[in-house]
């Protein structure tokens, strides 16, 4: 009987214990890449990006490990494009980010995981300048800093284009100013 009652106590214990890990929020990573990467993927590659143009990226929600999606999560997210050309501060192992990025530009409004997305949506962005080295922060709720995750690649934005660009060269094998590279025929002219 003693024994009875001791199981029991031992089984409500683990039940309540049970209980109240599903009631804790489980910790979330993020990852950020092309939409056209395998559904299930936890990584990928960002593409070089055109400056003044919209484009498009998959984010997606991953276990804390970052091994596989979480295809339960849900809720709104923050979207940071961070400047990420200065790798001197330390690397964040779990959350892939270093706090020596800055933010450049913040996504709003804030866009949302539902039930039926699977842990992962699509977003777009936009950058109006030209950027050698951006990486994508995501955060949830908002902002947290314990449910966080950097892109895994590291992408540029590009100039959409380049008005009065001019090339020049001290001499044929020499960098320098003294001599405009503007040939107009391709077989004559002054080179480098």
């Amino acid at each position: 009987r003693a024994e009875a009652g001791v199981r029991a106590g031992l089984i409500a214990a683990l039940l309540l214990a049970a209980t109240a890990a599903q009631a804790q929020p489980s910790l979330t990573r993020f990852n950020a890449f092309e939409p056209a990467t395998p559904a299930g993927s936890t990584s990928g590659v960002i593409q070089t990006k055109v400056a003044g143009r919209s484009f498009m990226l998959a984010l997606v929600a991953l276990t804390a490990d970052r091994s596989a999606v979480r295809s339960d999560f849900t809720g709104a997210v923050r979207v940071e494009l961070l400047d990420a050309g200065n790798d001197s501060g330390a690397l964040d192992a779990a959350s892939g980010c270093r706090n020596s990025w800055t933010v450049i530009r913040t996504l709003a409004p804030n866009p949302a995981f539902s039930a039926g997305d699977g842990g992962r949506i699509q977003v777009a962005l936009e950058e109006p300048d030209a950027w050698r080295v951006l990486r994508v922060r995501i955060s949830s709720p908002p902002g947290s800093i314990n449910s966080v995750g950097c892109s895994t690649d590291a992408f540029a934005v590009r100039p959409a284009q380049l008005i009065d660009a001019q090339a020049s060269a001290g001499s044929d094998s020499t960098p320098g100013l003294a001599r405009l590279l503007a040939n107009t025929d391709p077989t004559a002219g002054i080179v480098h």
